[in-house]
Order: C-alpha cells, then sequence, then structure tokens
C-alpha cells in the first residue's frame, strides 16, 4: 500500500509524529544517551519490560552459566536495548558523513566488488547489534553503485508501519513485505543488479508445519525462504552483523558465504544450507550475547508431529 491510499487520519498522524521525531533527532548525541540511561531506569527497573522472557531465553540457552553471570548479561542486554532505540530515532537526521563516522564497514571496497561483478548479492543478518545503523550504512555505501532492497515486517499499527517505511528508505532502498519476499525478492534480482538485504532469524508462523535445527543448544524453528532464494537464484550469499566498538560506534563485519557445497538444488539442500545459516548466525551471539535481540520471544514454538527436524536434532527427544 503506498502513503496515498492510506486514509487521510493515519496520514496525519505519521506526518505529526514523523515531524516531532525528526526534530528530536536533531539533538545531541550526548543528550540522547542521557535519555538511554533514563529508559535503561525505567525499562528495566520500573516496567520491567519482557523481563521474564530475556531470563527464561538466557538460562535455557546458557545453562552452565552461573546467576551472577546470567544477570550481568542481562543488564547488558537492557542497556544495549535502550540505546538502540534512541539511536534509531537519530537515523531519522543522520547524514551520510555521521554514518559513516559511526559504522565502519569491515570490507568498504565490497560495494564496488559486487557491482563490478555484474551479479545481485543476498545479504542476510539477525537481530544483533543495530539493525537500523547496519541498513544506514549499506543504504549510504550502495548509493550510485547499485540499488539495495530490503524485506521487513509490516507492523500491525499503519502510522508505525509507515515510519518504519519512511526511516528505512529515505536514502532509496526499497522495502518489500516479508509475506512477498521470495518471489518478489527473486523477480527483483533478475530484472536487475541489486543488493537484496534480509534478517533471518525471524520466528515463523505457526500456520503450518515448522522446520526446527539448533541454535543456542535449542531445537529453533527457522525460515526456509533464506536457503531457498540462495539456492534458487545462485547469487552469491553475504552474512553481516554489526559488532559494536563503544556506545555509538559499530563496525558492520561482511563474510561471503560458499554455497556450492549445497548445490544442485534440491528440498535437502535447502534444509542443509538453513542448518549452516543458523549455525553462522549464533556465532556473534555467543561471542557477545548481550547484542542479541533476548526480549523476542524466539521459542514460543515447540517441535510437533509433523514438523520437519534437522539431522542435528536426531538424537533429540521430541518436544510435546
Amino acid at each position: 500500500m503506498t502513503t496515498e491510499q492510506v486514509p487521510l487520519r493515519v496520514r496525519l498522524a505519521y506526518r505529526l509524529l514523523y515531524g516531532l521525531l525528526y526534530l528530536l533527532s536533531l539533538l545531541p548525541f550526548a543528550c540522547w544517551y542521557g535519555v538511554s540511561n533514563g529508559l535503561f531506569w525505567l525499562v528495566y527497573r520500573r516496567i520491567r519490560y519482557r523481563q521474564s522472557v530475556v531470563r527464561d531465553n538466557l538460562a535455557a540457552c546458557f545453562p552452565d552459566w552461573d546467576e551472577a553471570r546470567l544477570q550481568q548479561t542481562e543488564r547488558a542486554f537492557y542497556r544495549h536495548f535502550c540505546d538502540s532505540i534512541v539511536e534509531g530515532i537519530k537515523c531519522i537526521s543522520m547524514t551520510d558523513a555521521e554514518v559513516r563516522r559511526r559504522v565502519l564497514l569491515s570490507r568498504p571496497e565490497l560495494p564496488d566488488e559486487v557491482a563490478a561483478s555484474g551479479r545481485s548479492v543476498l545479504l542476510f543478518t539477525s537481530h544483533y547489534g543495530n539493525v537500523e545503523y547496519l541498513a544506514s550504512l549499506f543504504d549510504v555505501a550502495c548509493q550510485g553503485i547499485l540499488p539495495a532492497v530490503g524485506v521487513y515486517s509490516p507492523f500491525r499499527s499503519p502510522v508505525f508501519d509507515l515510519l518504519l517505511r519512511r526511516i528505512r528508505s529515505r536514502r532509496g532502498m526499497a522495502l518489500i513485505p516479508m509475506r512477498n519476499s521470495i518471489r518478489a525478492g527473486l523477480s527483483r534480482m533478475q530484472a536487475s543488479q541489486c543488493v537484496f538485504a534480509m534478517i533471518i532469524d525471524q520466528t515463523p508462523r505457526r500456520t503450518e508445519h515448522l522446520y526446527f535445527t539448533q541454535f543456542l543448544g535449542r531445537p529453533t524453528p527457522f525460515h526456509t525462504s533464506a536457503a531457498y532464494m540462495a539456492l534458487q537464484s545462485g547469487a552469491p550469499v553475504y552474512l553481516a552483523y554489526t559488532r559494536k566498538l563503544r556506545r555509538g560506534y559499530y563496525q558492520v563485519e561482511v563474510n561471503e558465504l560458499d554455497t556450492r557445497p549445497y548445490q544442485p538444488f534440491s528440498e535437502e539442500q535447502v534444509l542443509a544450507l538453513t542448518d549452516r545459516l543458523a549455525a553462522e548466525l549464533e556465532k556473534p551471539i555467543l561471542e557477545a550475547p548481550e547484542y542479541w535481540l533476548w526480549s523476542h520471544r524466539r521459542w514460543k514454538h515447540a517441535p510437533r508431529p509433523g514438523d520437519r527436524r534437522s539431522v542435528l536434532l536426531a538424537a533429540t527427544a521430541p518436544e510435546s
């Protein structure tokens, strides 16, 4: 749905909210990190936003940790979570120069190399570090070189959905709703060269049989669409995540994943590549777990009869 197709009252609410956030985003970072400190007290100490979810997730993924380490990681997660909120607001007005100064690309030559190859590429990431900064950096790095296309999950609120689309597309990134990602993505990549970006640690909906693989030591449902697109298109695959250097500064790490061992295309190879992607996504989480989105109800679905299970879980007893 385009902005013009949205009801007038929704457009007015969106424009009012966007204008207010834009003006607030012009405040210096020092002010916003003061806000983040206050937000941490409110979210962690008073509201205790999804604290039971965070604690259950950490305890289940790191059963060997003592209580002190679990609590330390929990607090560090909430501090980073609050920083990410204010940094997302700052993205509304950040200049290209400021993005480049605060977010470094581990391989700055990559956009030119991809453009020279003449091929579209897939860029996979997860809810780790700062997704908005990663998107902003690739928007900046790809400007004038090749177009960027991103998959996004629409908000239920049309006002916030318009806001998200405005922030993520303000430098020209084209957005595709997740429900259309495979068909629209393959079509877009075949039509012209682009970087197609996708967050791939989303929880699938329980609308059909799911595929479970090993992730952070637990049977975890995963979308197979990322592996399907990679093998169906034959496009080069890059994995990216934002590594936090210090408050307000990040480095985007980008590594190419060799998908040749998973060719030719078949259902078995799609599942095997999904296993590999899950294993790659968990590496930075295990190194610095406080930067992953632990408040997400990632394990709300348990395996049921009829669900497909990775060979990595062959020794795991079925869960009810």
